[in-house]
């Protein structure tokens, strides 16, 4: 491997991590992880990571504010975004936190970093075309970071790595990593002894995944519990004296914020204007549109997040929004949040069944169950385990906010980097 330091980046829907390994497998930090968020303010600028919320809330608001674009990285529609007096490809902004995460950790090793070990999910679209756009893109993200070798690795075989790390015996483990947009599923033979192994093919038995993770559940909150108070179930009069209710396409981008500013279109806010004027709850409509304006949507989503995540501690919480516009409290309750996301529970357990069924395992084959990803911490996705496996095989290791990021570094010790 020479003596260059190895990487692992990984690039997340709501974070990004790095960490570094030297060719004796020994860690050379801590990690570091911050938020996937770009901040342009009108007055100029970029700002990223925490010092992006921190401008955005300073600054009222006023400007663009990127988040989760890695769900984009499959669509080839997407092409450019216009910020400001510039347009954006999405190579050049996922190239923005790639570089802040790399120049960040040449600086605590004052050292040059030029080779990565990046991870993606084990699918970014079922459309194999799609995910191969996706890859294509991520690897093009990084080269405009400045890194020259690179190689890929399947996020929830990374998080395996890591957990192996800790191993003390040859262990059978079913890894679950459940980011912000996707979850993502291993069965894999891991063993202290293999850490240095060249090819870990054969130990690697099965990989699954799927788009639904932390993001979609808070979508799910925003649409049965906060849509209401922006027009859902709301009526209007149409342009031919026809009274409708208001269009839930159009409050259907609430359940994606990050798409909000899609709606500053001729059409959209003819249709918005309409129900300003013709709505029977218009104070929803005007606080639907003080959202699109004001770009509001991150705030009310980190809200949503944060009620949610209080639910793995307590039965009760409340989502509590408050804005210079408006303001929403809205209790939520565990048992709830059971049936709102009743479905998307279902389809995670379905996943997990046709992977073990796709290896011939039973629940009873697997050792161990390493939970790792912000969306781990939820006892619905913890419950969905507990039921299969028992609860003396589910493991944790740290935040689950790291596992990926030194997986990756550790792959670093056995695949092949291209430059």
């Amino acid at each position: 491997m020479n003596d260059s330091i190895y990487c692992g980046l990984d690039f997340g829907t709501s974070n990004s991590a790095i960490s570094v390994i030297n060719e004796s497998g020994v860690f050379l930090n801590e990690n570091y992880i911050m938020p996937s968020l770009i901040f342009f303010p009108k007055t100029g600028g970029i700002f990223i990571g925490n010092e992006a919320i921190e401008k955005c809330i300073n600054e009222k608001y006023k400007g663009r504010l990127i988040q989760s674009f890695k769900n984009f990285l499959s669509d080839p529609l997407f092409d450019k975004t216009r910020i400001g007096d510039y347009h954006f490809s999405l190579e050049d902004l996922i190239s923005i936190i790639m570089k802040d995460l790399k120049e960040n950790m040449e600086c605590f090793l004052d050292k040059e970093i030029d080779s990565v070990v990046l991870g993606r999910p084990a699918q970014f679209s079922d459309d194999a075309e799609r995910d191969l756009i996706a890859e294509e893109r991520l690897i093009n993200s990084a080269k405009l970071s400045g890194f020259k070798k690179i190689a890929i690795q399947i996020e929830p075989i990374a998080a395996a790595l890591d957990y192996e790390f800790n191993l003390e015996s040859e262990e059978l483990v079913l890894v679950g990593d459940f980011g912000g947009g996707t979850s993502d599923f291993t069965i894999m033979k891991l063993s202290k002894e293999n850490i240095k192994k060249k090819d870990r093919k054969e130990d690697i038995i099965g990989t699954s995944g799927i788009n639904i993770a932390g993001d979609f559940f808070n979508s799910s909150i925003m649409w049965e519990k906060i849509a209401k108070h922006f027009g859902l179930g709301a009526k209007y009069e149409s342009t031919s004296g026809k009274v409708m209710d208001v269009p839930t396409a159009l409050l259907w981008h609430l359940r994606e914020w990050h798409k909000l500013p899609f709606l500053d279109n001729p059409q959209d806010k003819g249709l918005i204007n309409r129900l300003l004027m013709t709505c029977n709850n218009k104070d929803a409509i005007v606080r639907f549109k003080q959202v699109i304006d004001n770009q509001l949507g991150f705030g009310l989503f980190q809200s949503i997040d944060k009620a949610k995540c209080n639910l793995s501690q307590e039965d009760n919480s409340k989502i509590l929004f408050t804005s210079d516009f408006f303001s929403i409290e809205e209790r939520i309750k565990s048992n709830e949040l059971d049936l709102i996301i009743e479905d998307e529970l279902a389809d995670i357990d379905e996943a997990i069944s046709n992977l073990l069924k796709s290896v011939s395992l039973s629940n009873e084959n697997i050792d161990s169950v390493f939970l790792t990803g912000g969306s781990s911490h939820l006892t619905q996705i913890q419950e969905i385990f507990k039921k299969r496996f028992g609860f003396n095989k589910i493991k944790r290791q740290g935040s689950g906010f790291v596992n990926v990021s030194n997986g990756l570094a550790l792959s670093s010790l056995y695949l092949d980097f291209k430059k």
